[in-house]
C-alpha cells in the first residue's frame, strides 16, 4: 500500500501546493521531433563529456539520461524568447554544472555560461537552494527563518553524501593521487575507530611539525587586504598599558594563492587585528568565518560560516608577551564521518615567553 501510495502523485502534499503557484508559469512541452533531437543530442554530449548532464548518461532510461539536458535545452530557448539572464537554483552538486576551487562551488562552468551567450545572448548564474534563502530576506524581502537554510542544507547533504562501497575505493584513491595521503590514510583509521581520529595521529601521518599552526600568523600580510579602523587604548590585558594600538580590519585578499591547505581557510575569514606598532606586537585578532570551508572537495571536511575564533596577547614584566585571552567557537565536519563543535573560551595569565 505505501508503494502504491507513493506512486499516486495527485496525493502527493507538496505537489498539490506548489500546482497553484506554478499554475500559468510553466512552459509549453517541446514538440516531438525536438523532443528526439535533443534526445540524440544528449547522448552525443554524454559520450564526449560535454557539460551539462554527461554525469548521468550512463543511466538506462534515455529520457532520465538525458533529463538535465532536456532542461539546459529549454532554459536557453525561454532565456532566447524572454532576452534576460538566467538564475539556476539547483541542489545537484555534480561537476558537470559546477565550477570548483579549492573544494568550493564558485558558479557555472565555464562551458555553460559561453554556450548560454552564445545561443540566446544573455548571462547565466547559479546558486543552491540554501544560498537563494540566505538572501531572499534582502532581496526578495521575504522572511526565512534560519532554521529552513538548516534543513535544506541537511537535505542537501544526504541527498549528494551516500556513498557506496565502490565510491568511496575511488574517493580514497582519489585522495592519494592528489596528494591528500594524510586525509587518505586518516580517514581509513577514523573508519575503523568509530569516525575518530585524533589530530597527533595525523600530524604524524602527514609529517607536519609542531609549529604548523603557526603558518596561518604567517600568512597573514599576504592573505588580507586592510583598512585602517582607527585607534584603541591598552590595558593590562590587551598589549602595553596605556599604549596606542592601531586598529585594521581585513578582508580575504582575492589575490592571494594559499601555498597549503592549512592557508586555506583564510580565504573565507573576516575581522580586524589590533597592533602594537611602536613594538611591533598583534595585541589582538577577532576572525569570522563569513562563508562555509571546504577542504578536499568538502568530502574530507568543512568549517561552517558563522564560525569565530579570538586570540589577545598582552605585555608581560620582562617585556615578552604571553596570551591573556583566547576563544574559540566553530562547527563542521571532519573526515566523512564526525560532526565536530569547537567551543572553546580560554583566559589565562600572561605567561612569560616571547
Amino acid at each position: 500500500m505505501i508503494k502504491q501510495f507513493s506512486r499516486d502523485t495527485s496525493k502527493d502534499p507538496v505537489l498539490a501546493g506548489l500546482e497553484p503557484i506554478l499554475r500559468g508559469r510553466v512552459g509549453k512541452r517541446m514538440d516531438q521531433a525536438d523532443y528526439e533531437a535533443a534526445l540524440q543530442e544528449a547522448k552525443r554530449r554524454g559520450d564526449k563529456r560535454q557539460p551539462p548532464g554527461y554525469k548521468d548518461s550512463g543511466k538506462q532510461d534515455p529520457a532520465a539520461a538525458a533529463g538535465d539536458y532536456l532542461i539546459w535545452t529549454q532554459i536557453q530557448r525561454e532565456a532566447k524568447r524572454r532576452e534576460r539572464d538566467v538564475l539556476i537554483v539547483t541542489a545537484d552538486v555534480k561537476e558537470d554544472w559546477w565550477r570548483r576551487e579549492h573544494g568550493e562551488l564558485r558558479g557555472p562552468r565555464p562551458e555553460l555560461v559561453e554556450e548560454m551567450r552564445l545561443s540566446s545572448g544573455v548571462r547565466l548564474f547559479m546558486m543552491r537552494p540554501e544560498t537563494l534563502l540566505l538572501h531572499a530576506s534582502q532581496i526578495l524581502q521575504v522572511e526565512v527563518q534560519e532554521g529552513s537554510v538548516q534543513d535544506i542544507e541537511r537535505v542537501a547533504e544526504a541527498e549528494n553524501g551516500g556513498w557506496s562501497e565502490d565510491a568511496l575505493g575511488q574517493l580514497l584513491a582519489r585522495l592519494s593521487s592528489e596528494g591528500w595521503d594524510a586525509q587518505e590514510q586518516s580517514i581509513r583509521l577514523a573508519a575503523l575507530r568509530g569516525g575518530l581520529v585524533e589530530r597527533e595521529i595525523v600530524y604524524t601521518l602527514g609529517g607536519y611539525d609542531a609549529e604548523r599552526s603557526l603558518r596561518i600568523i604567517k600568512a597573514l600580510p599576504d592573505a588580507f587586504r586592510y583598512e585602517y579602523a582607527g585607534t584603541e587604548n591598552g590595558t593590562a590585558s590587551l598589549g602595553r598599558a596605556g599604549a596606542s594600538l592601531v586598529k585594521l580590519k581585513f578582508t580575504p585578499n582575492p589575490d592571494y594563492a594559499p601555498p597549503t591547505r592549512v592557508e586555506e581557510v583564510l580565504s573565507g575569514m573576516q575581522g580586524y587585528l589590533l597592533i602594537d606598532p611602536e613594538v611591533r606586537r598583534l595585541a589582538r585578532i577577532d576572525g569570522t568565518l563569513f562563508r562555509n570551508i571546504s577542504f578536499g572537495w568538502g568530502i574530507v571536511g568543512h568549517l561552517d560560516r558563522g564560525g569565530h575564533f579570538l586570540v589577545q596577547q598582552a605585555a608581560v614584566s620582562d617585556g615578552s608577551w604571553g596570551i591573556s585571552e583566547m576563544s574559540l567557537n566553530i562547527t563542521g565536519k571532519i573526515l566523512l564521518f564526525v560532526e565536530t563543535i569547537v567551543v572553546a573560551n580560554v583566559s589565562p595569565k600572561p605567561a612569560s615567553g616571547k
